[in-house]
């Protein structure tokens, strides 16, 4: 079961701790089910280049997204299109949007996970409604909702693992 991470990226610290929480999560459901090995976690922010670019570029965002926009040319889209393509199921997090930042990226691979894979996707929406959270395009994809990253590992619990 490969299992692909999406939400936004920005210089708040939980965008990235969610995706650190929910691995450890599902590694530990995974042993629960016995095979720890069985479950990969898919998450874009966790590759070289994205770990050099946070450790060097800290600032309100503008300067980290021109210098990703520099470094990497035009390789993201389709690396994450890759990275969906060989996922099973898509969970995106919305719990924290920026709307300084809007997540174009994530509706991109969204629209991908939906559309082109026809992937379930599981979406973390906060307790406060944000833009996302009643958007009807938004809604339309998800095929399960859920407030906490908790949760999300328990749907995937429930309906993706087997009894044997």
């Amino acid at each position: 079961m490969k299992i692909y991470l999406a939400g936004n990226i920005s210089e708040n610290p939980q965008t990235y701790l969610w995706r650190v929480n929910f691995t450890k999560l599902i590694k530990l459901a995974a042993i629960k089910w016995d095979e720890p090995s069985s479950v990969q976690v898919i998450d874009p922010c966790r590759n070289q280049f994205n770990q050099r670019l946070s450790d060097e570029v800290v600032d309100d965002g503008r300067a980290f997204l021109e210098e990703a926009r520099k470094r990497s040319q035009h390789i993201l889209r389709p690396k994450d299109y890759q990275l969906i393509k060989q996922s099973d199921i898509f969970v995106v997090n919305f719990q924290y949007s920026s709307p300084h930042k809007p997540m174009v990226a994530t509706v991109m691979e969204l629209t991908w996970a939906a559309d082109i894979f026809y992937l379930p996707i599981i979406g973390i929406f906060p307790a406060t409604a944000n833009v996302y959270s009643g958007h009807p395009w938004i809604d339309e994809l998800m095929s399960y909702r859920v407030d906490s990253v908790e949760a999300a590992v328990a749907v995937i619990n429930d309906f993706f693992t087997y009894v044997r």
